[in-house]
């Protein structure tokens, strides 16, 4: 007896040809064959016996049972096709088998695929959890920057405290009526302390500040005489009066050189009532490093802290630096460290004090790559250039990525020019917007060596947070040696200043971009010296804050007498952004004192809130207060 699973087995065999004699339950047609009715369920013994017209028959799946005698002397012999049958029924279970041992493998590893993927979302969801921790942190510490910011501005213009030594008898109140904004005098940079009216108090030292340090208001910020009748007008836009040149806190004074120090370096930062300057005493060992100043309640700067690497080692805190910091972080590159390799230094605030973090170098890192070109850094990630890396050639340069993770910096990604190649030097600038990355390369382009107009590359994260690039920006107007690129500077809002100090032989020019939430960075304005004339290398050196944006001309006025480096030379130029959105020359400031050691004035610039700090190429450092913008 066969089971119904057996049939159409039969039926196959038995479709070859069943010879059989006389007796035919159906009768088979003219060709011998039968198709077997579905309704029958059985084929009961004898019903083909000595059928001898049977030649072939059908056997349905619904046929349940085939007694072995159905076909007496068919020819047929069951018994075998039963065996072959079974074989085959055993092949089919050991495939069954082997398709279920496979099937419960794909299982564990989707299994093992599922557990490891809610194991990372778990890690995303923490990693999440703890940078919005440090965003809202961050937000509180700018929300207690624009109080004070606030509480500043009243005090803009204020005359220092009657007890300064510098205040004449008859010198006027502390806080003086208000004056209208029409009232303000225009920023002159040729304007000599001399030229101050005798009734107002003569340009005090730095010592001499007030408590608050002062910002402007256009419309409360008094003069220190009611008196004395401004001769001008402003020159800047409504609602942004210019510099009072005297009020003692609105006047460049140097930075007080820290005893042993014979210069400081070309790096300089400034954030809050905490400013940082590099030092380049070539020769010293100990004095390669950076120089942490303090703004006291007097409102002078004074020095609190040396920073250096925590071996000692010249070469490993190169004079060539790049510093920025955030919040209670401070990062120095030194891109000639360890042989030309490069590195980054992280420091951190610990109970008033800043001390070394971490040592970051390039996990690919080689010499002459000159890892620390520029770094830039915002909440728990940070970028260095290396301007030197040779992925895409000699100088093609590249950027690495760092996070914080678990209270350690980790280098996360590398970015280098889909289109690099050598000599484009990409690092050699880096700035950081919130969700966008902006690296320079500033000799990209088809030309030869310094003589490509540059680039700048945009860079945003994806939704796996990797950063890919988005977009590739160039100057409107590009010149061949422009060098757009070599300089950078960021703000919250989106707003991108690039310079080219090459464009119009070295005249120099910056440019603006409003780069929106979705990283597309649109130009709006160029900002070029209104007096601007070649080789004055204006872009040299830029930083933005706000509504203000600063730009260092180093080489400006160096060239009116033959060439002659030895005179005093470079400005800085201060521009305001209007309500309608551009920007317009507010300012121009030039060094204070008239001597060969404010040569190179405007090397480097940065600005705060409230504070412009302004190193010069001979080693001196300036600093003022934020009264004319």
């Amino acid at each position: 007896m066969f089971s119904s699973h057996l049939t159409p087995v039969l039926s196959m065999f038995l479709a070859v040809s069943v010879p059989v004699h006389v007796k035919c339950f159906k009768r088979p047609d003219e060709y011998g064959h039968v198709d077997w009715p579905k309704d029958k369920t059985e084929i009961k013994k004898k019903m083909f016996k000595y059928c001898s017209d049977l030649k072939s028959i059908n056997i349905p799946a619904e046929v349940e049972f085939a007694d072995d005698g159905a076909f007496f002397r068919s020819g047929l012999n069951l018994l075998e096709l039963t065996a072959a049958s079974r074989e085959m029924t055993a092949g089919w279970a050991e495939r069954a088998a082997e398709w279920a041992e496979q099937t419960s493998e794909c299982m564990e590893r989707s299994a093992e695929w599922l557990e490891r993927r809610d194991e990372r979302i778990s890690v995303l969801q923490e990693e999440v959890s703890e940078r919005n921790g440090r965003i809202l942190e961050q937000g509180k510490r700018i929300i207690a920057l624009e109080y004070r910011a606030a509480e500043l501005e009243g005090r803009c213009g204020e005359t220092a405290p009657s007890t300064s030594p510098t205040l004449s008898p008859t010198a006027s109140p502390t806080v003086a009526p208000t004056l209208s904004p029409s009232d303000y005098p225009t920023a002159s940079p040729t304007v000599a302390p001399t030229s101050v009216p005798t009734t107002s108090p003569t340009r005090a030292p730095i010592t001499s500040l007030p408590t608050d340090t002062p910002t402007s208001s256009p419309t409360s910020s008094p003069t220190s005489s009611p008196t004395v009748s401004p001769t001008s007008s402003p020159t800047g836009p409504t609602g942004a009066p210019t510099l009072n040149p005297t009020d003692a806190e609105c006047v460049f004074v140097p930075l007080l050189l820290p005893t042993g120090t014979s210069d400081f370096g070309n790096s300089v930062a400034v954030v809050g009532d905490t400013l940082v300057v590099g030092s380049e005493d070539m020769g010293l060992v100990t004095n390669e490093g950076a120089y942490v100043f303090s703004r006291q309640s007097s409102g002078a700067w004074e020095y609190i802290q040396f920073l250096d690497a925590l071996n000692g080692k010249k070469s490993q805190f190169s004079p060539k630096q790049n510093i920025v910091f955030d919040g209670d972080t401070i990062l120095i590159g030194a891109p000639d460290a360890a042989a030309t390799v490069g590195a980054a230094y992280v420091f951190i605030l610990q109970e008033g004090l800043w001390v070394q973090k971490q040592k970051l170098m390039a996990t690919d890192g080689k010499e002459k790559d000159f890892f620390g070109s520029n770094v830039a850094i915002r909440g728990d990630m940070l970028v260095v250039g290396a301007s030197g890396d040779q992925d895409r050639g000699s100088y093609a340069g590249a950027a690495y990525i760092f996070s914080l993770q678990n209270d350690r910096w980790i280098q996360t990604d590398k970015l280098t020019a889909l289109d690099g190649t050598k000599y484009d030097r990409f690092g050699y600038s880096v700035a950081m917007s919130p969700g966008l990355i902006a690296v320079g390369a500033y000799d990209q382009g088809e030309g030869g060596f310094y003589e490509n107009p540059g680039a700048v590359y945009v860079y945003t994260p994806d939704t796996f947070g990797k950063w890919t690039h988005a977009q590739k920006l160039q100057a409107s107007d590009m010149t061949a040696g422009a060098q757009f690129g070599r300089i950078m500077a960021a703000s919250d809002d989106g707003t991108l200043v690039v310079t080219a100090r090459g464009d119009n032989l070295y005249s120099g020019s910056a440019y603006v971009f409003s780069c929106t939430a979705a990283s597309v960075c649109t130009e709006t304005d160029v900002l070029r010296a209104a007096d601007g004339e070649q080789e004055d290398l204006f872009g040299n050196s830029v930083s933005i804050s706000y509504n203000t944006i600063v730009v260092g001309a180093p080489g400006e006025g160096g060239f009116e007498t033959d060439y002659d480096y030895d005179e005093n030379t470079g400005s800085i130029y201060t521009f305001t952004r209007e309500l309608k959105g551009g920007w317009v020359e507010t300012s121009k400031i030039t060094a204070v004192d008239v001597a060969n050691d404010a040569m190179w004035f405007g090397t480097q610039v940065a600005i705060s809130t409230h504070t412009v700090a302004v190193v010069g190429g001979n080693g001196l450092a300036y600093v003022k207060e934020v009264c004319d913008s």
